[in-house]
């Protein structure tokens, strides 16, 4: 397996990324594809969407991929030792 990824922030809360991967298995045809997407957080760092379109590059993978998510993010209070 490999992969380079790569984010661009073209607004405070808007980022443009893009993605190269593949997946070359012994005696299999390789499966290699890009991705280009969006990350949006329009309140917080704690909440986020995206959305991205993937078009393969060889025969193994699939023609056109769209994805759409949404992530949550929070924090873990610690507890500091004295």
């Amino acid at each position: 397996m490999w992969g380079v990824i790569g984010e661009l922030p073209v607004h405070p809360k808007l980022r443009v990324v893009g993605e190269i991967n593949g997946e070359n298995i012994q005696n299999q045809r390789a499966n290699d594809s890009a991705l280009l997407g969006v990350i949006w957080q329009p309140m917080s760092k704690n909440l986020s969407f995206d959305a991205a379109v993937r078009r393969g590059i060889t025969h193994a993978a699939a023609d056109w991929k769209f994805t759409l998510g949404l992530t949550f993010g929070f924090s873990v209070p610690t507890r500091r030792l004295q």
